[in-house]
């Protein structure tokens, strides 16, 4: 007897978003790793030092002196706008991809030859040979492939740990 586990959800932005995380930190290693650090480092950081830089061309001495002493303060809050602005982001992307057509109702299929994504309109098959990365986060179980996330919401699930136990243990045996 082959064990089956199936689920069927609408996926909501909070765990699209959960699954983005959770599937990136486990696809995205090493020097691609570093190279977003320091892009997060140069959005933070160096982009509210442009902003200072650029009103001192449109402001007067005095106004200049006081942009001068308050410095430290505004790299703080424009470093947080900028990284809040860099989470919105993430969360568009999230909701876009909760809200499209391919996620209102899907349903999941996982078997030890892999994993069906039905929808109303198409099936989608992928054999776990192919999967990049199984994760499993606060909201989901996620499942990699080329790139592209593919949450199953906990709550769609009646035993979690027991299909993450078994979704694992396939991905193992495959690669």
């Amino acid at each position: 007897m082959t064990t089956t586990h199936t689920a069927t959800f609408q996926l909501d932005t909070a765990t699209s978003l959960d699954a983005m995380v959770s599937g990136g930190r486990e696809i995205i290693k090493g020097w691609q790793w570093w190279s977003f650090t320091v892009q997060m480092i140069a959005l933070v950081f160096f982009a509210p030092l442009g902003v200072i830089a650029m009103s001192f061309v449109f402001l007067t001495d005095d106004t200049r002196q006081t942009v001068i002493t308050a410095m430290p303060l505004f790299v703080l809050v424009l470093g947080g706008f900028f990284l809040w602005l860099q989470r919105h982001g993430y969360k568009t992307l999230a909701a876009i991809s909760a809200q499209s057509r391919f996620n209102r109702t899907s349903t999941v299929e996982l078997t030890a030859l892999g994993m069906s994504l039905i929808t109303p309109h198409s099936r989608w098959f992928t054999g776990w040979k192919d999967v990049e990365a199984v994760t499993r986060s606060k909201k989901s179980i996620t499942v990699v492939v080329s790139g592209i996330v593919l949450p199953i919401p906990l709550t769609a699930l009646d035993d979690p740990d027991t299909v993450f136990g078994d979704v694992t243990r396939w991905f193992e045996a495959a690669r």
